[in-house]
């Protein structure tokens, strides 16, 4: 059987509209540090993967705090699926009702300030 590699590379910059980066990115269980104030890269080489980008959406307070809980959610239930044997796919429900539900505590922790993003 032959076997292949996945190289992948992410890239997010926050553009010239916005002050803060509000994008979030996840590769194979590495989190983008999206803090860094101009461009930052991150790359990853591997049989298969788990890829997601989540765009805060500017315009709406916390946009990057929305997207760094969906990334933050997706990375310990990824762990979690790695430990168990299991396969993403299994657990994806279970991953955007618990990163709604995070989004959702937060919201609340904040008096009602809305928060969107796009995953």
């Amino acid at each position: 059987m032959k076997q292949y590699v996945i190289n992948s590379v992410a890239i997010s910059n926050a553009g010239n509209v916005r002050e803060n980066n509000e994008d979030n990115l996840f590769l194979n269980g590495v989190t983008l540090d999206t803090d860094i104030k101009d461009t930052a890269i991150m790359g990853d080489r591997a049989e298969s993967g788990l890829f997601a980008v989540c765009d805060g959406m500017g315009g709406e307070a916390y946009g990057e705090v929305a997207s760094a809980i969906a990334v933050d959610t997706l990375n310990e239930i990824h762990q979690q699926t790695l430990e168990q044997g299991k396969c993403f796919a299994e657990v994806i429900d279970l991953y955007a009702e618990e990163a709604n539900a995070r989004i959702c505590a937060e919201i609340e922790r904040n008096d009602g300030q809305r928060m969107a993003l796009q995953i």
